[in-house]
């Protein structure tokens, strides 16, 4: 053997650590509420409620397929929450079947 390795998945979505980038964000993201907040305890609350927070979106994303959160939040917030231009996609009520 040479030492090479050889992938299994070349579609995996990316990692940070055990967890993928979109929960290792969210989790990023209640680390940084609580080292903003300046104290200890504060600090130690929000990597519980974050860690708690990520266990549930991991969860639920177990049971959904993959672009479930996105197409959740495409549905369910308005279109200026998504940070997309209006001239890009329809708008969410709007339904044509097609074929």
């Amino acid at each position: 053997m040479d030492g090479s390795r050889i992938l299994r998945r070349l579609d995996d979505p990316w990692k940070l650590g055990l967890w993928e980038l979109d929960v290792a964000g969210t989790f990023v993201f209640f680390l940084c509420l609580g080292f903003m907040k300046g104290t200890m305890g504060a600090f130690f609350a929000a990597i519980v409620a974050g860690y708690f927070v990520c266990s549930r979106i991991s969860k639920l994303k177990a049971m959904r397929h993959t672009g479930f959160l996105w197409h959740f939040l495409f549905w369910w917030l308005p279109q200026e929450a998504m940070f997309i231009p209006r001239d890009l996609l329809p708008p969410s009520h709007y339904r044509e079947l097609v074929g």
